[in-house]
């Protein structure tokens, strides 16, 4: 019965996650060149603001983690973010040039409300299955990328044929069916959650969220606004948070402190993880439209879905990660998740090689071969799956229920810091404003690429190096 209880939440779960992901997938995959072509803005403004938007995106979902956990539960706290995100992509839609930072400040704060619960809610569903645990967040993972290859794939069509508002509305009706699914389940998830005795009494705490709710939203717009202010305002977020999180780790048993400092240890090689997950709606999508022939298999396609390419292999490896698992669970030699998020970034790198590898065989028009890009986000992707999808499992595994959701939010802080770090590197490549190839911006993209797999194959081999002490570390008695 229990088993039957948490497959239907996983797919409850995994159900709004695919129509939320593919909402802001559709945002995402299409906002740099949007910004470069109907905003007019040079491409390191247009990477800085893609930046203070996706550190915007993950820098309050600590917040909405804990509201989820303590004030509203996490069935409402999902609800509110989806309404508010769909306010947003609604603005971007149909409102004026001058409410766009409003607009993309609304999916912001909708996301920061949504983005840890789902999570949150697989996490204490999935706690006490340990065998299970790292497959469920596997599947997980994979509604969240089957909504990114739609998104990939229909945006970028919508945009180039009929217009990026089309595009945006796509976005609002994903987030609208979301919302409606939710509604239509929320008292059985509520039950299953247990938040019916939890939060009840508690109604007019709706007030004081909503209250703060608006008070970010202004922020925000400042922020996306006048995004040289993001890196001092995440400065002072990542130090309160850590602030906090060291103290209140001392109040744990030398056990569970442990954990936590190697969550914490985990959390920073993530972030040099994801700065590089960041280059594939930046630098990676404009070395696609700059430099990659946009047709596979005699199909021609807009070049802006190159990055289709990153949830396709999702998908492909997700069940096939998620059956070695459970064998691998139960096998003589298990791999801890330091292993595998080791192997992860063995395989970003890989994905790098292959990116500088493929400019020497660039043609007279400085285009190459799409089946380069194809093999890059081959291991592009299975590093996502070992180090990003993992991740949430690694929360849910180490840390303890009564940390879950604060943590959840600590881990999508990562990505909040990586949007302005991956922002940072793509800024280092020189875009030419009338997006034309040349040779001077092919070899650009070359020199990066070629800097970035050798940094992460350096840190791939030191934390091989590291398994054996942080699996010391949680192995320890109290």
């Amino acid at each position: 019965m229990k088993n039957q209880s948490s497959l239907s939440i996983l797919f409850f779960i995994g159900f709004i996650e695919f129509f939320e992901r593919f909402g802001f997938y559709t945002l995402q995959g299409i906002l740099v060149v949007y910004l470069l072509k109907e905003k007019h803005f040079t491409s390191t403004d247009a990477f800085h603001i893609y930046g203070a938007f996706s550190a915007l995106l993950y820098g309050f979902v600590g917040l909405g983690g804990w509201c989820g956990e303590r004030i509203l539960g996490a069935s409402t706290t999902l609800l509110l973010g989806l309404l508010v995100m769909l306010l947003g992509y609604l603005g971007l839609t149909f409102a004026s040039v001058e409410a766009f930072f409003p607009s993309l400040a609304g999916v912001c704060i909708g996301n920061a409300l949504f983005k840890a619960n789902p999570a949150t809610i697989l996490g204490k569903i999935y706690h006490d299955q340990p065998e299970k645990l790292h497959s469920a967040f596997t599947i997980f993972y994979m509604t969240v990328n089957l909504g990114a290859l739609s998104a990939l794939i229909i945006g970028p069509f919508l945009s180039h044929h009929l217009g990026y508002r089309y595009a945006f509305f796509a976005s609002a009706l994903g987030i609208f069916i979301a919302c409606c699914v939710v509604m239509i389940n929320k008292i059985k998830l509520r039950e299953v959650t247990q938040e019916l005795q939890m939060f009840q009494g508690k109604k007019w705490h709706f007030l004081g969220v909503m209250g703060v709710v608006i008070l970010l939203w202004v922020l925000t717009v400042f922020l996306l606004s006048s995004y040289v202010y993001v890196i001092l305002g995440l400065k002072v977020v990542i130090a309160m948070v850590l602030a906090v999180y060291l103290w209140a780790a001392q109040n744990e048993s030398p056990g569970v402190r442990r954990r936590l400092w190697v969550v914490l240890i985990l959390m920073v090689e993530a972030v040099v993880f994801f700065t590089l997950y960041h280059q594939m709606p930046t630098s990676i999508n404009l070395y696609g439209v700059l430099h990659v022939y946009p047709k596979i298999l005699g199909i021609a396609f807009d070049p802006q879905s190159f990055q289709a390419l990153n949830p396709f292999w999702i998908i492909v490896w997700s069940p096939v990660l998620a059956v070695w698992y459970q064998k691998n669970a139960i096998s003589a030699y298990p791999l801890s998740i330091f292993h595998k998020f080791s192997i992860g970034m063995l395989c970003c790198g890989l994905s790098y090689i292959v990116l500088y590898v493929s400019h020497f065989f660039a043609d007279a028009s400085f285009h190459v071969s799409p089946m380069w890009l194809v093999v890059s986000y081959i291991f592009q992707s299975l590093a996502e799956l070992l180090v990003s999808a993992l991740g949430l499992a690694m929360v849910a595994e180490l840390v303890p229920t009564t940390w879950m959701g604060g943590v959840m939010g600590m881990w999508f802080l990562t990505s909040s810091v990586s949007g302005f770090t991956g922002a940072k590197v793509a800024s280092l490549i020189e875009v030419p404003q009338a997006m034309q190839a040349s040779l001077h911006s092919l070899n650009a993209f070359a020199t990066v690429f070629a800097e970035i797999a050798l940094v992460i194959i350096a840190i791939s081999l030191l934390m091989f190096f590291s398994i054996k002490y942080m699996q010391k570390m949680i192995s320890l008695n109290d």
